[in-house]
């Protein structure tokens, strides 16, 4: 093992790197909190999601976006506070970003949303189950599992 850091008593439901050096986490409390692996502590917490954070993204060394049980996605910046776009219906499952498209999200509404930085996001796809998980494909594609049994690629 290289690191070993304690400090949450709760379960870890998500993480994210964003730099090699620092990882984001999410848990059960609807917390995420910002950990330093060079020296194994504790950063930061953020606060403003009411359930279980699901998914976490990286979207460069001092953003991400994550996902969560209370139907929001949000967007961070380790240094401010965090946005809420609450567009999703029910729980937010997984978050994937492409390099050219943005990134999406995608939830047990059965949709998934495409992000843009300053527009509201559109719905790209409905689908017949739950859309977890998510990955990049290439610059401007996007592959997602579904509890419906199939693979998709938009």
């Amino acid at each position: 093992m290289l690191c070993d850091v304690v400090g949450s008593a709760h379960a870890v439901t998500a993480i994210a790197s964003l730099d090699g050096s620092r990882v984001v986490t999410g848990s059960n409390t609807s917390a995420i909190c910002l950990w330093d692996l060079s020296d194994a502590t504790f950063v930061r917490r953020f606060s403003a999601h009411s359930g279980t954070v699901r998914c976490l993204l990286s979207l460069g060394s001092n953003r991400f976006a994550s996902g969560s049980e209370d139907e929001t996605v949000r967007i961070w910046n380790v240094s401010a506070s965090g946005s809420e776009r609450p567009r999703h219906d029910s729980d937010v499952l997984a978050v994937a970003a492409t390099r050219s498209l943005g990134f999406i999200s995608g939830g047990s509404d059965e949709r998934v949303l495409l992000w843009h930085p300053h527009r509201d996001p559109v719905v790209l796809a409905e689908e017949a189950g739950w859309i977890r998980p998510l990955i990049a494909v290439g610059d401007d594609q996007v592959a997602g599992g579904s509890t419906d049994g199939f693979i998709r690629v938009w």
